[in-house]
């Protein structure tokens, strides 16, 4: 763990982080940084220098919160973050999504029940520039015949793809395809089958790290 320079200096109060999630409780492995660097990890208390602060927490699966504190003399203080969960995973080789981005029937229009996911990834990527390039995958079911199941997933990954650009990730860390029918993740010809290999993927190609 590294710790910044300014938590040496002497004129300095005690401060108490407490990182917590969505019902109050606490985010045991969230990080705290300042802008030298990191902090601290979950709920533990400090020393930080008299003045103005700008803390960043951060943990798995939730979205990532910045704070601004005044440290006053004589006045040890308490900060609690509540840090909202998110349905979106980074992991070393994709972003997980923890549910399906649904479409209307047979368009490439998705649906508005499916805006909020694509906007946590959009942030996801924002706040994890080291990912330099994610595939967008688009996938179909058996159903149909191959050139339409192409052309469709094809279309439907052009427009997550083209969701992200609109939220604020920048166009060369994307790519879009389509892959029809051709990799399905599980074998049936029913509901549940087709429900799982209709489906949207995103892939690291490349990260800085």
């Amino acid at each position: 763990m590294t710790w910044p320079l300014l938590l040496t200096l002497s004129h300095a109060e005690p401060v108490t982080l407490v990182p917590v999630d969505p019902h109050g409780r606490l985010v045991e492995e969230a990080t705290w940084r300042t802008p030298a660097g990191e902090l601290a990890v979950g709920k533990t208390t400090v020393d930080l220098p008299i003045g103005h602060h700008t803390l960043a927490v951060t943990a798995e699966g939730f979205f990532g919160s910045t704070v601004e504190l005044d440290v006053a003399e004589g006045r040890p203080g308490e900060v609690q973050v509540i840090l909202g969960a998110s349905q979106v995973v980074l992991t070393d080789r994709r972003i997980v999504i923890h549910d399906a981005i649904y479409f209307e029937t047979n368009k490439a229009v998705i649906k508005p029940e499916s805006h909020e996911l694509c906007r946590q990834t959009a942030r996801l990527m924002i706040e994890h520039p080291e990912v330099l390039l994610v595939s967008v995958e688009g996938h179909a079911d058996e159903r149909g015949g191959d050139s339409f199941n192409l052309d469709l997933s094809t279309r439907r990954a052009a427009a997550v793809k083209a969701f992200l650009e609109a939220n604020g990730v920048s166009a060369q860390r994307l790519r879009s395809t389509g892959w029809g029918e051709q990799k399905p993740v599980v074998e049936g010809s029913d509901e549940e089958a087709w429900s799982q290999n209709r489906r949207v993927e995103f892939l690291v190609v490349e990260r800085a790290d």
